[in-house]
């Protein structure tokens, strides 16, 4: 439906309106494709919504569209580009005086990194962001994924306690907003850190929480890798027929 309105949208816009609204509507294709896992697709229509942006002048599109160009080539595992396109939107962000949606930016610049194991990379990325970030709303779903991730930074460095430190807070954050989501991924990763820890009895049921909740408001990705870290978990324990289960149970929701 939102291809349909877009498609017919470009037909019935007068050529003279300028740049903008081309490079609006090609921006929602893109969009759309990447909600649909279609990363090609999606790549280019935000280059051609890029083009209209650039003729348009239009600094803030810029930055948009450049952001959606390197979330989608991260999808794509094409890291380079990625981070090519995010330092060009950071350019954007600096030209319109954008703290906070640097601060945003930082966060993407260091799930790259990630990506790529680079965890110390990615830790100075999201401290920069941390920084901002904190001085508008530490209290925001924003700021406890931020917290979200730096516990995982420190997890793929080993570094358990201060993982379980920043997980927790972020834990706390997404309690008190009622985010369901953050609650759900961050109890995951808790788990992760608590098996790492060699405690499987509290891993396992801090997962199964974490699933329960994924479940409940349908967020099948989190909910993955719930099963993912379950079956992790039953393997260390060797409890191989419930592992067996599990991998039924993700499976089905694969498929």
């Amino acid at each position: 439906m939102a291809l349909q309105a877009a498609n017919k949208a470009i037909d019935e816009i007068d050529k003279d309106v300028g740049g903008k609204h081309f490079a609006m509507i090609h921006n929602l294709k893109g969009l759309t494709y990447k909600q649909t896992g279609k990363f090609d697709l999606a790549q280019e229509q935000f280059i051609e919504a890029l083009a209209y942006a650039d003729d348009d002048d239009n600094e803030y599109l810029r930055s948009v569209i450049l952001t959606n160009l390197g979330i989608v080539n991260r999808n794509l595992m094409q890291y380079r580009e990625a981070l090519e396109y995010y330092d060009r939107a950071l350019l954007s962000l600096e030209i319109m005086q954008d703290t906070f949606g640097m601060g945003l930016l930082y966060q993407n610049i260091a799930a790259v990194y990630a990506d790529e194991n680079k965890n110390r990379k990615s830790l100075g990325y999201n401290f920069l962001a941390k920084t901002i970030i904190s001085k508008n709303n530490m209290l925001s779903i924003d700021y406890a994924t931020l917290l979200n991730n730096i516990g995982l930074n420190y997890y793929g460095m080993h570094q358990h306690d201060s993982a379980i430190w920043y997980l927790n807070g972020a834990l706390k954050i997404s309690v008190g907003l009622d985010d369901a989501f953050g609650v759900a991924d961050t109890k995951i990763n808790i788990g992760r850190v608590y098996l790492k820890e060699n405690k499987p009895d509290t891993a396992h049921k801090i997962i199964e929480e974490g699933i329960a909740i994924a479940t409940g408001i349908e967020a099948n990705d989190v909910a993955i890798e719930g099963y993912e870290a379950l079956i992790a978990c039953e393997v260390f324990a060797e409890n191989y027929k419930a592992a067996f289960a599990t991998q039924t149970l993700l499976t089905a929701l694969h498929d």
